[in-house]
């Protein structure tokens, strides 16, 4: 696994982003000339293809339109107090030839108060495309990523009944995952499978378990032959 050098970007900015202004609530009287602390941290990109850094932009400019149009952050516009600060990291988890895995994380802070949340990307540079958990493998995947999970998390989860429904088996409770040399990364967000205050947890799992779930396209991200 190789880890890219990330170019840290401070913006202090006084105007809202225009993208959002038609998402304010005019009856807030906001007012524009706040500043907001941003940080936007993105790995150097420009060897990649061009769809992968759209991708990143858009999918960066998502998170500041949810985070400027929030009823927090426009409350605080509102009372005339300090708004939340915005830091967005990018983050290259392993890379190829032919495949990239990002994790892109969002953290907001206001005082004390702070919140943190994440997507994942991987993408195929030789297509090119995002790729999704059902094109690299068979559905027989999410009976053992569900038995999996729950036999990890059950000591800490602490309710039941939200661990079994995080961790069903269907793919929107494993969409985020990350590859890696040897397997994947699976990661759950807050409140998935437990109490907000579990926080984010992942679960690791190797090539041997995965191997027999594998899509013919699966096996290309790692150099596996049909034969092997």
């Amino acid at each position: 696994m190789r880890k890219k050098n990330i170019i840290v970007l401070m913006l202090l900015s006084g105007v809202l982003l225009t993208g959002c202004f038609n998402k304010l609530d005019p009856s807030l009287n906001y007012d524009a000339n706040i500043p907001y602390s941003e940080t936007v941290n993105i790995p150097d990109l420009e060897k990649f293809h061009p769809k992968l850094q759209v991708l990143i932009q858009r999918i960066t400019n998502e998170e500041k339109d949810r985070f400027l149009s929030s009823t927090e952050h426009l409350e605080k516009l509102k009372k005339g107090e300090k708004p939340w600060d915005i830091k967005i990291n990018t983050a290259i988890e392993y890379e190829t030839e032919k495949v990239v895995s990002l994790i892109l994380s969002v953290s907001t802070y206001s005082n004390a108060v702070s919140d943190y949340y994440f997507r994942t990307i991987n993408y195929d540079l030789s297509v090119p495309g995002k790729m999704k958990l059902e094109h690299v493998f068979e559905a027989s995947i999410l009976k053992m990523l569900s038995n999996r999970s729950r036999k990890q998390f059950a000591d800490i989860a602490l309710d039941v009944d939200r661990l079994r429904g995080g961790t069903e088996p269907n793919w929107n409770n494993f969409q985020y995952w990350n590859i890696s040399e040897n397997g994947l990364t699976f990661r759950f967000p807050r409140n998935k499978i437990g109490p907000s205050s579990l926080g984010i947890q992942q679960m690791k799992i190797g090539l041997k378990g995965l191997r027999p779930h594998l899509t013919e396209y699966g096996k290309t991200i790692w150099d596996l032959s049909s034969g092997e």
